[in-house]
C-alpha cells in the first residue's frame, strides 16, 4: 500500500516584494545523538542536496574531520563543500539517508535559510536515540 499525504506550500516574500508559493518540506535531520526540525526546499530538478553550514554544526558535524570533496556549481560555486550522509525522516514516512553537500556559504543571506532559521530555532539541540 502507497502511503500518501499532502503537504502545503508556503508563502514566500522575495527581497523585490515578489510573492510566490513555495514547496517547503518539514523534515527532521538526524546526525548520531543530534537531530533537528527544519524546512526543506522540494526542488524536482536539484542534482544534489545542500545542508547550510550552520545546519551541520548544529548537527555536531566537524569540518576538518570530513574528507569528501563536493564541487558545487551557480550560486555555491564559490564555496568549498564536503559530503556527509544523515538520516531524514519525514512526518510518518520510513527514514532515509540521504547525501548532503554541507558548504561553508553563508545561506543566511538569501532569505530562504532566514525561514528556516525561524523554524528550526525552536528545535535544535534536540537530543534523539536513533
Amino acid at each position: 500500500m502507497t502511503q500518501k499525504k499532502r503537504f502545503n506550500f508556503i508563502e514566500k516574500t522575495n527581497w523585490d516584494g515578489e510573492t510566490s508559493l513555495v514547496p517547503y518540506l518539514p523534515l527532521k535531520l538526524v546526525n548520531k545523538d543530534y537531530s533537528l526540525k527544519t524546512l526543506g526546499l522540494l526542488d524536482t530538478g536539484a542534482s544534489v542536496n545542500v545542508l547550510p553550514y550552520q545546519l551541520g554544526l548544529e548537527l555536531g558535524l566537524n569540518w576538518e574531520n570530513l574528507n569528501i570533496i563536493v564541487s558545487l556549481t551557480g550560486n555555491l560555486a564559490q564555496f568549498p563543500a564536503k559530503g556527509v550522509i544523515l538520516k531524514v525522516e519525514i512526518e510518518t514516512f520510513s527514514s532515509v539517508l540521504l547525501a548532503f553537500a554541507w558548504t561553508q556559504s553563508n545561506l543566511e543571506l538569501s532569505g530562504v535559510y532566514d525561514e528556516q532559521k525561524i523554524f528550526y530555532s525552536k528545535f535544535r539541540n534536540e537530543k534523539t536515540s536513533c
